[in-house]
């Protein structure tokens, strides 16, 4: 279904589902990712277009911890964010 995906203006995707080798099977096109702190580990160069808009959806305390963690510049687990620089 890859090439009927990428026809839709917008594609949204959650957390880290993975694009990069299943482009017939998902397409290639992303246009928004949701995603939770626990699945921040992904790169978002591999798995999304250079335009793509990451959206953090934090809904528990520790998710706003580890938000507060990241824009205080502290190291806070594994994920892209941790250095925002």
């Amino acid at each position: 279904m890859g090439e009927t995906i990428n026809t839709y203006d917008v594609v949204i995707r959650l957390n880290n589902a993975p694009v990069h080798g299943y482009e017939q099977d998902v397409g290639s096109k992303t246009t928004m990712r949701l995603f939770y702190p626990e699945s921040a580990h992904f790169n978002p160069r591999t798995e999304n277009n250079p335009d793509t808009l990451l959206v953090l959806v934090p809904f528990k305390p520790m998710d706003f911890q580890w938000m507060e963690a990241i824009l205080n510049e502290k190291r806070f687990g594994r994920g892209f964010g941790n250095n925002p620089r």
